[in-house]
């Protein structure tokens, strides 16, 4: 079980990542299928212009957003060199004033020095390394031919696989097994689907947010801070920086700034004390101290892979540990 998630996991991430959209675009088209099953339509009929539906909704909400993020990227990408002069005037204001204040101080100068420069020359690397990735994600779109395909072919065989498997793991493992894979499996899926309402619930609000105050790269700022709830607690900490620097470096209005940061801390406070402990009450329950533990333990062992997948792994090990505590504890009574 152990060796099933670490290859899943982070051997054949890819393979996973198809297999659980795939999965997901298929269980969204079921009750549609379902449906018209009854009235004597065949399945492979349904599921194909299910299919179909679902790809042309996809498309065509993608039609709507990916051009504007596409022009606000250019646009931001154009104003960088800008952008770090700003920075640089803001940051020698600051040292000045602190000099006012303090009076001179080597290390203020060193620090601030070593800021400059290092914003200096990281700024094209990172945006060098991001175009690479964007060339990654793009070679990744053959996804979109996969995807479709085995979800089509989940559909048609939906109660075969499911009732195969079952079998497969009663017959050949028992039923202690089956019980534990049935929690695993209602526990992923139940932290994905949460993960994906909550991403599209921040995403939606932080854009309206950002927007009605005036802030420049909405959309873009709005699609990170959803997604940085992929790595819980940590990511919308970190998501909450570009938008003020965004308003420090651009629009230098002290009022912009507190603006954004109480959109956003208002936002990420109202999911991650109430909406997200609803969503995920019933399927993992995890310390918030164990959480961190397991996100710095499995980021430290494999980079952002670990950290992405920090919380599902830890529900794992939780799950397989309530259901064999018994059996451990069992077999030490004869020898107390």
């Amino acid at each position: 079980m152990i060796g099933l998630v670490y290859l899943l996991f982070f051997k054949v991430v890819f393979f996973t990542v198809i297999l659980i959209f795939s999965y997901f675009l298929s269980e969204s088209i079921y009750p549609f299928v379902k449906f018209t099953s009854r009235i004597g339509i065949p399945v492979w009929v349904s599921s194909l212009f299910g299919i179909l539906f679902a790809l042309s909704l996809i498309v065509f909400i993608f039609s709507l957003i990916v051009p504007v993020l596409i022009q606000q990227i250019n646009k931001l990408d154009k104003s960088i060199p800008q952008l770090i002069v700003n920075l640089e005037n803001i940051l020698n204001h600051l040292y000045y004033s602190i000099l006012a204040r303090f009076g001179w101080r080597r290390e203020i100068i060193v620090f601030l020095n070593n800021l400059v420069s290092n914003i200096q020359t990281s700024a094209p690397s990172y945006a060098l390394s991001s175009m690479f990735s964007i060339i990654k994600g793009l070679t990744a779109l053959s996804a979109l031919v996969i995807t479709p395909i085995i979800s089509y072919f989940m559909l048609v065989s939906r109660n075969y696989y499911r009732s195969s498997l079952k079998k497969f793991i009663y017959y050949v493992l028992g039923q202690p097994y089956l019980n534990v894979f049935i929690q695993i499996y209602e526990m992923s899926i139940g932290y994905i689907k949460g993960l994906l309402i909550i991403i599209l619930l921040v995403t939606i609000l932080t854009y309206i947010g950002f927007k009605i105050v005036g802030l420049d790269y909405s959309i873009i700022f709005a699609i990170l801070s959803g997604l940085a709830y992929i790595v819980p607690y940590i990511g919308s900490i970190v998501a909450i920086i570009p938008p003020l620097f965004l308003a420090i470096a651009v629009n230098k209005s002290l009022l912009l700034t507190l603006e954004v940061g109480v959109v956003f801390i208002s936002i990420h406070f109202i999911i991650g004390n109430i909406v997200a402990p609803l969503i995920f009450s019933k399927t993992i329950n995890i310390n918030p101290l164990l959480a961190l533990v397991a996100i710095i333990f499995f980021g430290e062992l494999y980079g952002i892979l670990g950290i992405i997948f920090a919380i599902p792994i830890t529900g794992i090990i939780m799950i397989v540990y309530k259901n064999f505590e018994p059996i451990l504890k069992n077999r030490r009574e004869p020898n107390d």
